[in-house]
């Protein structure tokens, strides 16, 4: 993305300054990334194929671990209300994990 832009000022006092810009904005959008929905399902199931030494993971073991990793409150038996996240529901989550790449 940034390829042309550093080759126009290759070999020029200016390179020096946009290194540091692009090298903030790369760290902030890494960042962003990391703070996602998607990020927090993938470190939950993560963690639980590691404790459980299973692939095979119970949708509700997963949904409570989701739970308990945000602060928010239940609303309904399936519906929660994350802080970070908004409403969340048990059945939005399993069809956004079955349509996310990895």
């Amino acid at each position: 993305m940034f390829k042309s832009v550093l080759r126009v000022f290759q070999n020029t006092d200016t390179l020096s300054e946009l290194l540091k810009v692009i090298s903030k904005y790369v760290s902030q959008k890494r960042e962003s990334n990391a703070n996602t929905l998607h990020a927090l399902l993938y470190r939950v199931i993560v963690e639980l194929i590691r404790s459980e030494d299973s692939t095979e993971l119970e949708s509700g073991l997963v949904w409570e671990m989701i739970k308990s990793s945000l602060d928010g409150e239940m609303i309904k038996a399936q519906t929660f209300l994350s802080v970070d996240f908004g409403l969340l529901s048990q059945k939005d989550l399993w069809v956004s994990a079955r349509h996310a790449s990895p």
